[in-house]
C-alpha cells in the first residue's frame, strides 16, 4: 500500500499529527515512512515580495540592466 498524507511533526512527543484519519487502517498499524517538507510562507519568505514593486521601477531596472548588457557604440 502507498499513500501520500499530510502530516505535522510533534517533536516533544515525537508524532506525526495527521491532517485527517487515515480509512482503512487498523489503529497501532506500523508503517515505514518517508518525509518530504511542504513549503510554507515562512520557508519562502522571498514569495511575499511578489508584485510588491511599481510597475515603473521594474520598467527602470529592466532598462537599466539592457543598458548595462548593450555593447559599447561609443568607442
Amino acid at each position: 500500500m502507498s499513500k501520500t498524507v499530510n502530516a505535522e511533526y510533534l517533536a516533544r512527543e515525537q508524532k506525526l499529527k495527521l491532517d485527517e484519519p487515515l480509512e482503512g487502517v487498523a489503529d497501532h498499524a506500523r508503517f515505514q515512512v518517508s518525509l518530504s517538507a511542504v513549503p510554507t510562507p515562512d520557508s519562502t519568505p522571498w514569495l511575499k515580495l511578489k508584485d510588491s514593486l511599481p510597475k515603473e521601477a521594474i520598467s527602470a531596472w529592466r532598462a537599466s540592466l539592457e543598458a548595462l548588457s548593450a555593447p559599447d557604440e561609443q568607442k
